[in-house]
């Protein structure tokens, strides 16, 4: 006995659909019909999608304390300078330098921590009433830094076992130490720049390097550059603009660099030894000459 089919609603042929007075299915399109329920069918689930989006609209609004149009609003945006020009312009201040700066050292040795600290102090100190002597202030001297370490003496010494074929190893040992501590003085007064070399080291700096000029007050200096800049950088986007056959509008950005600065290096160096046996000797002459200041533009015109 054959099986019957089991009937599948979720079937859509003229087997599982209404029929007619005549005996005849229904047609797709009729309200009994196979297509006219799959039309429902999807009628819901939009209406069920349609109000899940409202849900969620209405949330965003509650948390974000406006309308979900106006944030996307604000997300777009257009840059509002299509047309724009960008030059670059310089302006350069030639001055004399008015400070110089000078890096004094003192390094002393010796067996014990003690006779390295105080013998480093006492020729410290004596640098210091030197500056002074010359009246240079409290506030232009400075200890820009202070080291304190231990020297090794690393001879290899022969093994516990005293044998040939044994090698010998290294076994450092402290020795002594070493002190170093320099000094930044900041000398206004420029034509005494070679008596504060020449009496710091008499008074017991051994090394002197890192001296430099430069401008105490470099803010003047740098806006009259910045000025000679701007106008320079306007000047060169104006003649751009005319022979563009266009005109120049307003500013819309802007930046700035700089560079500036001279510096003469100068540094001498005495063994201990050196500087008790022997007065200090004469020092060199030392010119501060001039100095650069620089300032560099980018300027971006709006043009019309």
């Amino acid at each position: 006995m054959a099986k019957t089919p089991e009937k599948n609603d979720a079937s859509c042929d003229y087997h599982s659909m209404g029929q007619t007075k005549g005996g005849h299915p229904f047609p797709p399109h009729h309200p009994h019909g196979c297509g006219h329920r799959s039309w429902m069918h999807l009628l819901v689930k939009l209406s069920f999608t349609a109000l899940i989006l409202l849900l969620a609209i209405a949330v965003g609004t509650q948390i974000w304390g406006r309308s979900w149009n106006e944030n996307i609003r604000a997300e777009v945006t257009v840059a509002p300078y299509s047309r724009s020009i960008t030059v670059e312009g310089d302006g350069k201040v030639t001055v004399k330098p008015d400070i110089a700066r000078i890096s004094l050292s003192v390094a002393t040795t010796g067996k014990t921590v003690k006779q390295v600290t105080e013998e480093g102090n006492s020729s410290m100190n004596a640098v210091i009433a030197a500056m002074k002597a010359l009246g240079i202030k409290d506030a232009d001297i400075k200890t820009s830094s202070y080291n304190l370490y231990p020297e090794y003496n690393y001879t290899r010494q022969p093994s516990f076992l005293d044998q040939e074929d044994v090698p010998e190893k290294a076994e450092p040992r402290i020795v002594g130490y070493k002190l170093s501590q320099s000094l930044e003085v900041k000398v206004r007064d420029l034509t005494i720049t070679d008596k504060v070399v020449d009496d710091a080291t008499t008074a017991g700096a051994n090394q002197v390097g890192s001296l430099t000029f430069d401008v105490d007050d470099l803010a003047p200096v740098k806006a009259e550059a910045r000025k000679l800049a701007f106008d320079k950088a306007k000047d060169k986007a104006s003649q751009m603009a005319g022979a563009a056959g266009v005109n120049l509008g307003r500013v819309v950005t802007f930046s700035e660099g700089y560079s500036g600065g001279y510096m003469t290096q100068y540094a001498r160096n005495f063994a201990v030894s050196e500087i008790s046996m022997m007065d200090s000797p004469a020092a060199s002459g030392i010119e501060s000459g001039s100095m650069d200041v620089t300032v560099n533009v980018s300027v971006t015109y709006e043009i019309e």
